[in-house]
């Protein structure tokens, strides 16, 4: 009975992908709510990706198998939803799964605030900047009755609220001060949801960035890309890429994520200011990759110049190159590779049909150029992009770890790479990595499976130690 109920989960699922055409935003829920229309879909992309963060530590931090068990379904759900465009399911599926894996009796007040979306904006501004746009409104409209409340802005860990806003009547437009500066910065806001006592209910950041004389000084990099017609040189094409998204965020677009704004101007400003390459240091870069004719977004991070070990990282339909560095298992693998001092590096891409090859040699040049060892790591539509690469070159890896995913192609290309192959027993991805398991033991391949008590999404936390572990010991047996 519970492996026939496992199968129609999986093929419904299975369903659902095929028939839902997956892109990087998320649509908003219901079209009778008036401050969360598609102008809005960043925004909502945004806190999502928040609250699937708060999620995937509450998972890492539960040692409970009956709760994570009784929060599968729930997480279930709300893939579900996301790959539908259903917001409010989403959100209000997350907060559940949450509660459950914290083993939280929820007061009215946790719900209600945990149906609150708070939006703020523009996410960057110039330094002489006095206020910032403050929206509040319901992601959803939970059941029980709702209790006063109210929002507290504050800036960098000051106690000092800069604004207090009633939850009375939403949805609510306002507006919150800014402390003056004339520094550039990339600043955290912190948003308090507080009961009639002052007390805390919950508490989060959002990435606020101050910049002097923003709008010249992206004016002048525009200028003088402008002068440039090689729009296949990596500079250009990142000078480019940092200049548009630091102009739409300036704009009041909200991205899916806190990007450093007063950073990468500084990042954009060099690009454009030296007429020689960039010697390779440590540090984190967001680079654009010329690909045919379009061009490819890529992070990078390097914890040391000139790195021994890569770590490609490849994300899951729907997601983007922020992936793996923020949502999967809460940034975990950035941790993992900053312990060892390893390059991490996630392309944005459309799955198998995408040369990646091209993008990762060419994001490797930032960092040094081709490593000694270099990993790959997929999920879900990743994996199957990670195991066709492979089979494209085996002899460019010497790990390939696929996660919630299997292949088609020629496995017998993959017959001398060490594979480490992982899915969910609760998971939609389970039947196509048994598949390539069973195919890649009968070619007496070097390949490791492991399935553990997950469903799709948490699944990456749970495989991602015993994976590095593997690295770890394939790089230590080759470097002796």
């Amino acid at each position: 009975m519970i492996h026939s109920l496992r199968r129609i989960i999986s093929t419904l699922a299975l369903l659902i992908l095929s028939i839902n055409t997956l892109t990087h935003s998320v649509s908003v829920m219901a079209q009778d709510r008036s401050s969360l229309r598609n102008s809005q879909s960043g925004a909502i992309r945004y806190e999502l990706g928040r609250r699937t963060r708060i999620l995937e530590q509450a998972w890492i931090d539960c040692n409970d198998a009956k709760r994570r068990m009784v929060a599968v379904p729930q997480v279930n759900t709300a893939v579900m939803a996301f790959f539908s465009s259903k917001a409010d399911s989403v959100a209000r599926s997350l907060a559940k799964a949450t509660a459950t894996l914290q083993a939280e009796e929820q007061s009215p007040a946790q719900t209600w605030a945990d149906a609150l979306h708070v939006s703020i904006g523009p996410r960057l501004v110039s330094t002489d900047t006095a206020q910032l746009s403050v929206q509040l409104d319901w992601l959803y409209e939970p059941s029980v009755e709702r209790p006063d409340m109210s929002v507290r802005l504050s800036m960098n860990g000051d106690d000092a609220d800069l604004t207090a806003l009633s939850l009375s009547k939403l949805p609510l437009e306002d507006s919150c001060d800014l402390p003056a500066t004339d520094q550039d910065s990339d600043d955290r806001l912190t948003v308090t949801i507080a009961d009639t006592a002052g007390s805390a209910i919950r508490q989060f950041e959002v990435g606020i960035s101050r910049i002097h004389d923003v709008a010249g000084r992206l004016h002048k990099i525009s200028s003088k890309l402008e002068e440039s017609s090689d729009d296949k040189d990596l500079q250009v094409s990142t000078a480019r890429y940092l200049t548009k998204l630091l102009t739409d965020r300036a704009a009041g677009v909200i991205h899916e994520t806190d990007y450093p704004a007063a950073k990468l101007l500084q990042d954009a400003e060099s690009l454009v200011g030296s007429d020689s390459e960039a010697e390779s240091t440590a540090g984190e870069y967001y680079v654009a990759v010329p690909a045919g004719e379009r061009t490819v977004a890529v992070r990078v991070l390097a914890p040391k110049a000139d790195p021994n070990v890569v770590v490609v990282a490849l994300h899951g339909a729907g997601g983007t190159e922020n992936m793996f560095f923020e949502a999967y298992g809460n940034g975990m693998i950035a941790d993992l590779c900053r312990e060892r001092g390893w390059t991490l590096i996630s392309p944005g891409h459309r799955g198998p049909r995408d040369d990646v090859w091209q993008v990762i040699e060419a994001a490797e040049s930032v960092v040094g150029g081709k490593p000694k060892f270099r990993f790959m790591v997929g999920h879900s539509m990743g994996a199957m992009t990670a195991l066709s690469l492979g089979q494209q070159h085996p002899e460019r890896l010497q790990g390939l770890a696929a996660v919630s995913g299997g292949g088609a192609g020629d496995l017998k290309k993959l017959a001398s790479l060490p594979v480490f192959l992982s899915a969910g027993n609760y998971d939609f991805g389970l039947s196509g990595t048994k598949a390539a398991a069973a195919a890649l033991k009968k070619l007496d391949a070097p390949v490791r499976v492991e399935y553990y008590d997950s469903e799709h999404l948490l699944i990456v936390p749970d495989a991602l130690p015993d994976i590095f572990g593997w690295f770890d010991d394939i790089a230590a047996g080759q470097s002796e």
